[in-house]
C-alpha cells in the first residue's frame, strides 16, 4: 500500500479497547429457529401460506427494530466516546466510558439478553428488505462482541494504535464547547480522566494476575508516544483542544488546571506503571495469553469472517503476494535503470533503487497536502463514471498529533456527524521522510473512491437504521479501502508510474507475517525479514515499526487483504454473469448502498442480482 503500511485505521464506533469491541463477525450465523408465535404450526409436509409468511415477516421486522433500536440506545448510554466518534450528535459529552470490568460485565449481560431475542428470528423471513440489512448488522455486533471475550481484553488494553491516548486526542477536537453548558460538560468529562486511567492501570494489574498481557512491541511502541505526551508542554497537548476552541477565560484556565492537576499526573502515573511493572512481563504474542490460540482465531475470524485454518488462508495470501511482486518488478522496470550484469532483476535491487531515489522523497508538509488534494480530485473526478451516488460531502485534511506522528499510520479516516457539524476529516503523516510510492494509494483508501465515499454514501440517509453508524466490519470496511487502492488503477488516479508502483504494495505481506507471528512461532526479526523480502518499497524503519503495529492488533491486518479478496471475487462473479451487460456503477452501489454490512450479505446480494430473471 505504500512505506507506511498500516495505512488505515478506521472505524465508525472506535471503542477504547479493539479486543473486545463489538466488532462484527462478517458470516453470519444461520438462525433456524422462527420467532415464537410468528407463525402458525402446520404439518412437516407442508408450505407456509403467503398470508402467514406476511404475518411472520412484519412480527420479524417489528422485532428487529425494537432490538436494533434498544442496541443503539444502550450503547450510547454505555459507551459515549463511541457514541461521539460514531458521528452520534446527541451522544454524552460529560463523562467517559465506565472502564471497570463490573460495567464490562454489565454490557455482556445485555448483549446476551438481546442475542436470545435475535437467535429467535430467522433471516429468511427479511430477504431483500431494509430489515434484512439491520439484522444482519446487529447480529454481528452480538455474535462477535461475543466470541472475542475469550480475549479477555479488557485486562490488556495498552494500544499504541487504539489506546485511550490517541482516541482521546481525536475526541477532544469533537468535544463541544462555546456555551456554558458544553463547557460544563467538558470539565465533569475531563475531570474523570485520571480516575479512567487509573482503572485502565487495575485492569492491567489483574490482567497480570491472570496472565494476560499486551504483546510487549505494542507496550514499547505506546510507551514511546506516552514520552512524547509527558515532555511536552501542557498548552501544547491535543488534550487541550475544548479549551483551545473555547474564547471564554475562565473556561479556559478551569479547562487548563483539570488537564495539568489531573490527567498529567494520571498520564505519568500510567507511564511509570507500563514501563517499571508492565513491560517486564509482557508476552512477546498474543497467543501467549490463556487461551491465546483461540483468541487469535477469533480475531482472525471477527475481522475477515471467514472461519478457515489459518495455513489454508496463509497459502492463499501468499499466492497473492506472488502475483503483486510480478507486477510490481514490470512498473518498476518503466522507472528505474537495469541493474548491472550479474545483478538479478529482483526485489533487493528494487530496494536498493527506491532507497536512493531522490524523486521518491516529498521535501515538504505543504508538498504532501498538494499531493494529496492532486490525488483525491482526480479520483473524484472520476467517480460518476463508476458510482451511482457520488456524494457531496467533502472532507477536510489535518496533520496527525505531533506525539503521534513518528508511530502513526500512513493516514486514517475519522468520519464527520450524521448532522454535519462536523466534518469528515482526513489525517495524514508528516513525520520525515514521507515517500511518493504508495502515498496515493493511501489516499484514495481513506478518501475517494475509499472510505470517505464509503461512509458518505449513507451518511445523513433517514432509510436506514442508525445501528449502521456503530456497525464494525473490518473485513467489509478495510477490504472495500484496499480495494480502492486497485479500482483507482482503473479510474485513471495513478498518473506517475511510482504512484502506479505503490498500488502493488499491499497489506498481504503483512498478513503472512502475522499468521507467522502467533500461528508459526516467527520471530519479530523473521517476520521483518520476510516483510523486507516481500515489500521492497516500503521504507525499512516504517516494517520495522508496523511489525509491534500488527502484534498489538493481532488478525486486523487480515480484513484489507481478505476483504479485497472477496469483493473482487464478486466482482468477476457478476461480470462473468452479465458478460458485457456488467454494470460497474450498478455493482458499487450494491456493494456500498447499505453501509457497513457483514461480506456474507453482500455475497448473498449479489447472487440474488446475477440470478434474476
Amino acid at each position: 500500500m505504500s512505506e507506511y503500511v498500516l495505512s488505515s485505521v478506521w472505524t465508525r464506533a472506535p471503542r477504547l479497547d479493539r479486543t473486545h469491541m463489538p466488532m462484527a463477525q462478517r458470516t453470519p450465523l444461520v438462525i433456524l429457529l422462527l420467532l415464537a408465535g410468528a407463525l402458525a404450526p402446520v404439518p412437516s409436509d407442508a408450505q407456509p401460506t403467503r398470508q402467514q409468511t406476511a404475518r411472520a415477516s412484519g412480527a420479524a421486522t417489528s422485532t428487529v427494530t425494537e432490538l436494533a433500536d434498544a442496541y443503539v440506545a444502550r450503547y450510547k448510554t454505555t459507551f459515549p466516546e463511541g457514541a461521539s466518534m460514531a458521528g452520534f450528535a446527541d451522544a454524552a459529552a460529560d463523562r467517559f466510558t465506565d472502564n471497570s470490568v463490573s460495567a464490562l460485565r454489565q454490557w455482556e449481560a445485555f448483549e446476551d439478553s438481546l442475542w436470545t431475542k435475535v437467535a429467535g428470528i430467522a433471516p429468511a423471513q427479511l430477504a431483500g428488505s431494509r430489515d434484512e440489512v439491520t439484522y444482519a448488522q446487529l447480529h454481528e455486533l452480538l455474535e462477535s462482541s461475543r466470541q472475542l471475550r475469550v480475549c479477555r481484553g479488557e485486562l490488556w488494553p495498552a494500544n499504541s494504535l487504539f489506546g485511550w491516548q490517541t482516541i482521546w486526542a481525536q475526541l477532544a477536537g469533537f468535544q463541544p464547547v462555546g456555551t456554558e453548558s458544553g463547557r460544563r460538560a467538558a470539565l465533569a468529562r475531563w475531570r474523570g480522566s485520571a480516575r479512567y486511567l487509573d482503572r485502565e492501570v487495575a485492569n492491567m494489574r489483574q490482567g497480570l494476575t491472570l496472565g494476560y498481557t499486551t504483546p510487549a512491541p505494542n507496550v514499547r511502541a505506546t510507551l514511546d508516544q506516552l514520552d512524547a505526551l509527558v515532555a511536552s508542554p501542557v498548552d501544547s497537548l491535543p488534550f487541550m483542544a475544548p479549551a483551545q476552541q473555547d474564547t471564554n477565560a475562565a473556561f479556559r484556565s478551569a479547562f487548563r488546571a483539570v488537564i495539568a492537576d489531573s490527567l498529567v499526573p494520571a498520564l505519568r502515573r500510567y507511564r511509570d506503571f507500563l514501563r517499571g511493572t508492565y513491560l517486564p512481563k509482557a508476552h512477546g504474542i498474543v497467543t501467549a495469553n490463556p487461551n491465546g490460540v483461540a483468541c487469535y482465531r477469533a480475531l482472525l475470524r471477527a475481522n475477515t469472517g471467514v472461519d478457515r485454518d489459518p495455513q489454508d488462508l496463509l497459502r492463499e495470501v501468499k499466492e497473492q503476494v506472488a502475483r503483486d511482486s510480478v507486477a510490481r518488478l514490470e512498473v518498476a522496470r518503466s522507472i528505474y535503470p537495469a541493474p548491472p550484469p550479474g545483478t538479478p532483476w529482483d526485489a533487493a535491487y528494487l530496494r536498493t533503487m527506491v532507497d536512493k531515489d531522490s524523486s521518491n522523497l516529498m521535501p515538504s508538509a505543504d508538498s504532501i497536502v498538494a499531493f494529496t488534494r492532486a490525488v483525491m480530485a482526480r479520483a473524484r473526478a472520476a467517480l460518476p463514471k463508476y458510482f451511482e451516488t457520488v456524494p457531496t460531502a467533502d472532507v477536510e485534511l489535518q496533520p496527525f498529533p505531533d506525539f503521534q506522528q513518528p508511530t502513526a499510520p500512513g493516514g486514517q479516516y475519522v468520519p464527520g456527524t450524521e448532522d454535519g457539524s462536523r466534518s469528515a476529516v482526513y489525517l495524514y503523516r508528516t513525520s520525515p521522510p514521507v515517500r511518493r510510492i504508495g502515498l496515493a494509494a493511501v489516499v484514495v483508501h481513506e478518501t475517494w473512491p475509499g472510505h470517505h465515499l464509503q461512509g458518505a454514501m449513507v451518511t445523513g440517509s433517514t432509510s436506514r437504521h442508525p445501528i449502521v453508524l456503530l456497525s464494525s466490519v473490518p473485513g467489509f470496511i478495510e477490504g472495500w479501502g484496499h480495494y480502492s487502492e486497485w479500482l483507482a488503477q482503473e479510474m485513471g488516479v495513478y498518473t506517475e508510474p511510482r504512484d502506479l508502483l505503490g498500488r502493488y504494495q499491499t497489506l498481504a505481506p503483512f498478513l503472512v507475517a502475522d499468521i507467522g507471528l502467533n500461528m508459526m512461532g516467527w520471530t519479530p526479526a523473521q517476520a521483518e525479514a520476510y516483510a523486507l523480502r516481500a515489500s521492497p518499497t516500503a521504507a525499512a524503519d516504517r516494517i520495522k515499526r508496523v511489525i509491534p503495529a500488527i502484534l498489538g492488533v493481532p488478525g486486523f491486518i487480515a480484513s484489507y487483504t481478505v476483504g479485497a479478496m472477496e469483493i473482487q471475487k464478486l466482482r468477476r462473479q457478476a461480470e462473468a454473469s452479465f458478460g458485457s451487460k456488467f454494470d460497474i456503477r450498478a455493482f458499487h452501489q450494491l456493494v456500498l448502498q447499505d453501509g457497513p454490512v457483514p461480506l456474507a450479505l453482500v455475497r448473498t446480494r449479489v447472487e440474488r442480482w446475477t440470478t434474476a430473471p
